[in-house]
């Protein structure tokens, strides 16, 4: 029995750009399949969310991957001082943070508060996950990837890259 196929959303927490789900991707919503996630950035091609996307793609029957995020999204302006200050606050001691520095730093070449807050570039983190799920050796090179940044107060939306 061969599966119908769906398109996969890749999205922020936030639902206030679900609505233009539909007319961006040319689907029904009996079509799509969302991911949520603070921030739509994938960290590494090893990550929950990267596991959850290939299994999404051979259980449900992916063809199409749209990674949509929203240009003014909180999610992609966080602070690294404000998240040592709330670290700090709930009483993680400075040696815990110098240890996860250096395990980060080993596997990863970032500390640990930039793995935290990431970049605040909502353009540059949806062309980043677009070649690592082109580029992951279990996605299939059937699927095609889109990425597109949507202005939550006009609703327009841009496309960012596609294959």
């Amino acid at each position: 029995m061969e599966l119908k196929k769906k398109a996969l959303i890749i999205t922020g927490v936030h639902k206030n750009i679900e609505h233009l789900f539909p007319s961006i991707t040319n689907r029904t919503q009996e079509e799509l399949l969302t991911i949520t996630s603070y921030g739509v950035g994938i960290s590494d091609g090893y990550s929950c969310m990267m596991r959850n996307v290939i299994l999404t793609i051979y259980l449900e029957g992916i063809e199409d991957i749209f990674i949509i995020g929203e240009k003014t999204s909180k999610e992609y302006s966080i602070r690294a001082e404000d998240i040592l200050s709330q670290i700090e606050r709930i009483g993680v001691q400075s040696d815990v943070i110098k240890t996860l520095n250096y395990i980060q730093a080993a596997g990863r070449g970032k500390d640990i508060l930039q793995w935290l807050t990431g970049t605040g570039d909502i353009e540059e983190i949806i062309q980043k996950n677009i070649e690592q799920i082109k580029e992951h050796p279990l996605v299939p090179q059937s699927v095609t990837v889109h990425g597109f940044v949507v202005n939550t107060e006009t609703s327009d939306y841009e496309m960012i890259l596609s294959d």
